[in-house]
Order: C-alpha cells, then structure tokens, then sequence
C-alpha cells in the first residue's frame, strides 16, 4: 500500500509540475503577446497623430508634430511626401466676391496662374465653416509624375544639357 501511495504521491508531483509549467508557458506568452499589442496601439496611436488633420498649416498643433516626427524619425509614406513635397500654401487672397460666380473666376485664375509652372492636381480654397465664405487662403497641389520619383518616393531633380 505504500509503495501505490508513493507512486500516487509521485504522479501527483508530477502533474502539479507539468501544470505549473504550462501556468508559466501561458504567463510568458500572454505578457509577450500584451506588450506586442501595446506596442502596435502607441505606434497607431503616434501614426494618427502624426497624419491627423487637426493639425493645420502654421499652426502650433502642425510644429509639435513636425517636432516628433523629427525626433521618432518618421518617414511618410510615398504618397504623403508626394503630397507634402508638391503643395504649396497660398494666403492674402483678396476674396471680396460676394457671388459663386465670382469665387469660381478666383479659382480659375489661380489655376491659370500657378498652372504655368506645372501640372496642378487640386487647388483647395479655404472656407469659413459657418458662414461657408472664403476665407482668403487655400492650397495649390502639383502633380508630379511617378517618373520622376525614386524608390523612396523623393522627387529626383532632372537636369537637360
């Protein structure tokens, strides 16, 4: 009888070490797998602050981001430095228009004028979000062609002899 509760004693220490083992296995694995999914949420997080749109041109939302992305070496994707690298801010606009017809003419002219020194994408003229008036400023986007972009999505500089 001894020696089957010996045996049993034994089986035992051995199932409570083989679950403790198991128990620490599924600890490790769940502090790894916690930690990955932090990980992934404050680079998510950092991701959409740093493309968030609240952050408008010349304002000081826009330099504390500039401020991280420069500190977390952050490089935008292909089509965010396309989009970045060929935009160009316009502001000052005498915008005393008071028809749509007139605004339209604004926008026309901007168009033919910035659209001598390139292919122009969009031209975005700003408008004040409760009266729906423009406000005098506004962005003018260039299309530049995917061939003249490397591999990082930079603009290469072609020179003609």
């Amino acid at each position: 009888i001894a020696k089957k509760d010996e045996e049993q004693y034994h089986q035992t220490i051995q199932h409570l070490n083989y679950t403790k083992q198991m128990q620490h296995q599924y600890d490790v694995n769940y502090t790894q797998c916690y930690q990955q999914k932090q990980q992934q949420h404050q680079q998510q997080k950092m991701a959409a602050a740093l493309n968030s749109s609240h952050a408008g041109i010349g304002t000081s939302n826009r330099s504390k981001l500039e401020k991280q992305k420069k500190y977390h070496g952050h490089t935008p994707s292909t089509a965010m430095q396309k989009k970045y690298n060929n935009s160009l801010y316009i502001s000052n606009l005498n915008v005393t228009s008071k028809t749509v017809q007139e605004e339209e003419m604004l926008e026309g002219t901007i168009q033919q004028l910035f659209g001598t020194y390139g292919t122009l994408e969009r031209v975005t003229l700003y408008r004040d979000k409760k009266s729906r008036r423009l406000k005098g400023d506004g962005l003018i986007v260039y299309d530049v062609p995917s061939s003249l972009l490397n591999e990082e999505g930079v603009e290469v500089k072609q020179i003609h002899r």
